[in-house]
């Protein structure tokens, strides 16, 4: 999720920028309740709700929709690939050029790299680490699960990477918050929650 990105106020050496995006990443393994929390804050606040996954669904599906459909035109016939699992789809070249396969602490200095113009880790960041027992995620997966989706294999690959991921993040100065989820929680409940966090 991200607020309106900066623009530039005058041209020239002297130029200023307004204060960089406010970035607020929700991590947690599947159905623990990111895309609810994200759609909660962004009709709360002046916030946008960008989720990865979805957005690589559409760019590989027959009618793209959004960002991926701004995207599509530039990119190569090349075919996309179905990798390690669930909605990580990659380019060839792009895998080849060190990005990897599923979530990887890896990723991380690229993403930094590729946004480094308007955004800074640190300077306007917030992590959102949702916690959710195992057998309450395979419930709730299962409920809404898409074709060809396994939530063992998921589940096992987000546990293997999440770690790494969060302590690259929390050491760039990102602030980090947790919150547990049950299964029936309601999405209210989980804003107020969040909103209670001290700042």
């Amino acid at each position: 999720m991200t607020t309106t990105p900066p623009q530039q106020t005058s041209i020239g050496p002297s130029a200023t920028t307004n204060p960089p995006p406010l970035l607020i990443f929700v991590l947690n393994t599947p159905c623990a309740g990111k895309s609810t929390i994200c759609s909660a804050l962004s009709t709360l606040h002046d916030l946008d709700h960008f989720s990865v996954g979805a957005e690589m669904r559409s760019l590989i599906s027959p009618q793209p929709t959004g960002p991926a459909l701004a995207m599509k035109p530039i990119l190569s016939d090349e075919p996309f690939a179905e990798v390690c699992y669930g909605a990580a789809f990659w380019r060839g070249r792009e895998t080849e050029a060190g990005w990897g396969a599923g979530r990887m602490v890896e990723r991380w200095p690229y993403f930094k790299e590729a946004v480094g113009d308007w955004w800074r880790p640190g300077v306007g960041a917030i992590l959102v680490m949702l916690s959710i027992e195992r057998e309450i995620a395979r419930r709730r997966f299962e409920r809404r699960a898409r074709t060809g989706e396994e939530f063992d294999r998921k589940h096992d690959e987000h546990e293997k990477s999440i770690d790494a991921i969060v302590a690259a993040i929390r050491q760039d100065g990102a602030t980090v918050v947790e919150l547990e989820v049950d299964e029936w929680m309601e999405t209210g409940e989980l804003v107020r929650r969040l909103q209670e966090v001290p700042a």
